[in-house]
């Protein structure tokens, strides 16, 4: 059996991922969003991360670009 080659990936951000680059696009640094959303701030970073890579971008400034632009989230 072959494999299929156009695999589809599930490029939408999570209820979580959504909340951490809003508030990241709000100027809020990953401790104060910690604090806001009651996460750690290595679990922030970890989200903002997951949130760059699954909108194809390539730093947290063109994530909050974005961000600010569309209404991706």
């Amino acid at each position: 059996m072959k494999n299929d080659p156009t695999v589809v990936e599930d490029r939408s951000l999570t209820r979580r991922e959504q909340q951490v680059t809003r508030l990241a696009a709000l100027g809020r640094s990953d401790s104060i969003i910690g604090y806001t959303l009651g996460l750690s701030k290595s679990t922030v970073q970890t989200h903002l991360q997951r949130a760059i890579t699954k909108m194809n971008v390539g730093s947290r400034i063109e994530l909050i670009e974005l961000a600010n632009s569309t209404d991706f989230a």
